[in-house]
């Protein structure tokens, strides 16, 4: 039975085969392409590390230079505004 094999079986078998192959070296590229893809990864996130650390330090420092700004906006107004109500009381008087 196996000596006599019919012409689609053998079709068959070579087509598998040969799906086979292709599949496997496709994979062997997606392998390789994923090593790639992780290598580029960590080589970015080395360089980026640096410049997104200055980023956050910057920040951090424009937000307290921004909340010094605010408490003497705050401060003129206060005392803008305890100008302004001894100056209505001199008035009324």
């Amino acid at each position: 039975m196996l000596g006599v094999m019919s012409t689609v079986a053998v079709v068959w078998l070579v087509v598998g085969v040969c799906t086979l192959i292709v599949l496997t070296a496709f994979m062997v590229q997606l392998v390789k392409q994923v090593k790639r893809l992780t290598g580029s990864v960590v080589q970015f996130q080395r360089e980026v590390r640096p410049v997104l650390e200055r980023i956050q330090r910057d920040a951090m420092v424009a937000q307290d230079h921004s909340e010094r700004v605010q408490e003497h906006v705050e401060a003129i107004r206060a005392s803008r505004d305890g100008n302004s109500a001894r100056s209505r009381a001199r008035h009324r008087r």
